[in-house]
């Protein structure tokens, strides 16, 4: 299970915080790309992926994430 949005939600200066919340059923400008027959029960991890276009390196820091 994949989910993408097409825009960007990362910050654009270094002391910007930004709130993210991401429906794993999809939605709220969220897309979700299943392959085979996932169900949240059975998930073991989240991965957090970032593009930087190329610029680097670069910090990236999560804070209070949320599995519910």
């Amino acid at each position: 299970m994949q989910p993408h949005r097409a825009s960007a939600l990362l910050p654009t200066s270094p002391d910007e915080w930004v709130y993210v919340e991401l429906p794993l059923a999809g939605g709220s400008g969220w897309m979700r790309t299943a392959s085979g027959s996932p169900t949240f029960s059975k998930v073991d991890y989240a991965e957090i992926r970032t593009d930087t276009w190329g610029v680097g390196p670069y910090d990236i820091w999560v804070n209070g994430l949320t599995l519910f």
